[in-house]
């Protein structure tokens, strides 16, 4: 059995032909994923990804009066790195997904927010916000909008969660 020797070769040689006998072998199992005669698996696309901005639309159904000001719906930003971040109707808030899925599953972890005061409307809007985030145990994409099932439905669509 012969070995390969690495003596007198540069790293970055090194490293490309490693890196493109990693790509080679991955794309041939790929490939191989695809499908063919009859019978043979066929690779499905993927659900569609919740990664990004939105907006909140509705909570149990209903359209709470504190949204109506500009500016004033709560939002979610969901990041690839399964970052939680958003504006709950006073204060922004940050977590981490933590039972990531492509799609079904949905569970955030603890959250850390500000603590500013706001109107009792809003106070009220955010903590029924923040509760059924938390305790949302589903996700799906319907019609284009982002919703979350748990004890009460959030429905989101797409768009900016930038500070308020």
């Amino acid at each position: 059995m012969r070995t390969l020797s690495t003596a007198g070769c540069p790293r970055r040689v090194l490293g490309t032909v490693l890196i493109g006998m990693f790509v080679t072998a991955n794309m041939s199992l790929l490939a191989g994923c695809a499908g063919g005669p009859a019978g043979d698996p066929v690779v499905e696309a993927p659900a569609p990804s919740a990664v990004g901005d939105w907006v909140l639309v509705s909570i149990g159904g209903e359209v709470p009066a504190a949204m109506a000001a500009p500016r004033r719906a709560p939002t979610l930003r969901l990041g690839a790195d399964l970052a939680v971040s958003g504006f709950a109707g006073v204060n922004q808030y940050r977590g981490a997904l933590s039972a990531p899925s492509e799609g079904g599953v949905f569970e955030v972890g603890p959250l850390a927010s500000t603590r500013m005061a706001g109107p009792p409307e809003s106070n009220r809007l955010e903590s029924r916000f923040v509760a059924a985030l938390s305790g949302a145990r589903t996700w799906s994409i319907e019609d284009g909008s982002l919703v979350l099932r748990g004890a009460e439905e959030l429905r989101f669509e797409a768009g900016s969660s930038a500070a308020r």
